[in-house]
């Protein structure tokens, strides 16, 4: 073979190979490009050292956000859950992560107790942005032990979780997502204002259930449950299922004269009334 001819080819080869590893090095590149740009990082609030507060003196419960225009792409979940206390320690108490105090506001007004995240400081906190650029922090949680339960929040990002109690009661306004399960209770009325939000009753004995359907619409299901009575209202047309054992007795509250219900019956045997 030529002198020539050899150095030709390599400086094909060369050329070759340097191309191959630049396409490799921008590759790699891209990908941490994108991961940085694209993947939510997730990270946990330490559930360790709860701090208890009095809560005995308060009707009503009320979760809130600080509004804040300088922290963006930060999502977060936690749950707010009322069941009764398993020792006198912590009976009408709230306890929450002592790593969460450090980014909660509580404050009171009148007979409501105010707890206010603050989402600077949990960005602070928890969040790298070397790592990425969005960021979901998990546990965001309060356990509430009492049997009063009237509870407003304001953070479609936090389920009410409502477990075991006893009350004449309760009430609950939120953004989010409601469970009750295992709750002997007179009344139940949730007032969720997200249509996105979903409401699950299950083993649960209850006097009386109202749901407002333009509110719920179909996200809302019964599980195991003993009801007297259930109370539907809505505008505009809506469906529901009704299993022989949700309910002994359901009513129809329309809003205006185009409302419209249309159910569908379950079980063997069912009565029904006009």
């Amino acid at each position: 073979m030529k002198t020539t001819t050899k150095i030709v080819l390599s400086l094909i080869l060369f050329l070759f190979l340097l191309n191959l590893s630049v396409i490799i090095a921008v590759s790699f590149i891209d990908a941490d490009k994108y991961e940085r740009r694209y993947i939510v990082h997730t990270t946990s609030v330490s559930q360790e050292n709860l701090i208890a507060i009095d809560v005995a003196s308060f009707r009503t419960i009320r979760i809130d956000k600080e509004e804040s225009k300088e922290v963006k792409n930060l999502n977060v979940s936690g749950t707010i859950r009322i069941s009764p206390a398993n020792d006198q320690e912590t009976e009408n108490k709230l306890l929450l992560p002592e790593e969460l105090l450090k980014s909660t506001d509580i404050t009171s007004s009148d007979d409501t107790l105010i707890i206010r995240l603050k989402p600077g400081v949990l960005y602070e906190q928890y969040v790298d942005e070397r790592k990425g650029k969005f960021f979901l922090i998990n546990d965001i949680n309060y356990f509430v032990h009492t049997n009063t339960v009237d509870v407003i929040c304001n953070m479609a990002e936090i389920k009410v979780d409502v477990r075991n109690i006893t009350t004449e009661k309760i009430n609950i306004h939120t953004y989010g997502n409601v469970e009750i399960d295992s709750c002997r209770v007179e009344f139940v009325e949730p007032d969720i204002q997200n249509n996105s939000g979903r409401f699950l009753l299950k083993n649960s004995q209850v006097n009386e259930l109202r749901i407002d359907l333009d509110k719920i619409g179909r996200a809302w299901q019964i599980e195991n449950c003993a009801i007297e009575v259930e109370h539907l209202t809505g505008s505009g047309t809506h469906r529901v299922d009704l299993p022989k054992s949700e309910a002994k007795i359901m009513n129809w509250h329309p809003k205006n004269k185009d409302a419209q219900l249309t159910v569908t019956l379950k079980g063997d045997t069912a009565s029904v009334m006009l």
